[in-house]
């Protein structure tokens, strides 16, 4: 039987569904919204992306290239520094949640107030913020959700991804009502909305997300502790009846 109540009363629970829910909105919106940003506010010529369409396509591709490398590499990093015991889980979900989401964040805010005299530096932070968003993949609220929902981690992610979908697929949406009248101000406005996004999951995950398997997760069928416990009575009876031998 689930438990439904204990679960929805959890705190780590929420501090995974908000935390998706911002960090979403934030990442699908650096996915969705630079082709039109970079044509309307960087001034890039969409005819000549098409004319130099390898160049181009690399150079999109790059932000999304690099997620990729770091959602491969921080899965990695975070289970040596925890089996190192260098530190606890929670401090390494916490550390990896905190760098996913404030890194892209900066680099929204900074992007916000340039124009097309900085555009490669806007394309430069963009990439960066994308690629570091995917630190969050693989080393943060997805794998926290295993530390403290136990038998039901299954259930709790369905749940918390599929909500949290939402908050992504209204991202393109809300930014086309933002900047319906396509000006710098208005872009600048949308790119201020994923900063705050960002910070939000940032602040929300590191009061609220628990580390400890939770009351409410554990198999009540497990009897693990007691069958160690009685190994380790017959380990010192086979001892003593050895001793008196």
């Amino acid at each position: 039987k689930i438990p439904w109540g204990p679960m929805l009363k959890s705190k780590g629970f929420w501090a995974v569904m908000i935390a998706m829910i911002f960090s979403d909105f934030g990442v699908y919106a650096m996915w969705t919204v630079v082709p039109a940003y970079m044509n309307e506010v960087l001034l890039f010529n969409i005819e000549q992306v098409r004319k130099r369409i390898m160049r181009n396509g690399f150079l999109s591709a790059l932000p999304q290239l690099g997620s990729l490398i770091f959602v491969l590499s921080t899965g990695y990093v975070a289970d040596y520094i925890v089996q190192q015991k260098i530190v606890r889980a929670i401090t390494a979900r916490k550390l990896f949640h905190t760098i996913g989401t404030i890194s892209p964040a900066i680099c929204l805010l900074i992007i916000s107030f340039l124009n097309c005299t900085r555009r490669y530096l806007a394309v430069g932070l963009l990439a960066v913020g994308v690629a570091l968003s995917g630190i969050m993949i693989s080393g943060s609220y997805i794998v926290n959700v295993g530390d403290f929902s136990g038998i039901y981690s299954g259930i709790v992610f369905a749940i918390c991804n599929t909500v949290s979908s939402f908050g992504g697929f209204c991202a393109p949406y809300i930014t086309s009502v933002i900047t319906r009248h396509k000006t710098t101000a208005q872009w600048r406005i949308a790119f201020l909305s994923y900063t705050g996004s960002f910070i939000i999951s940032f602040i929300v995950f590191s009061l609220l997300a628990q580390g400890e398997i939770q009351p409410w997760a554990k198999d009540k069928n497990d009897n693990s502790d007691a069958d160690v416990e009685l190994r380790k009575d017959l380990f010192e009876s086979d001892d003593k009846n050895d001793i008196i031998t």
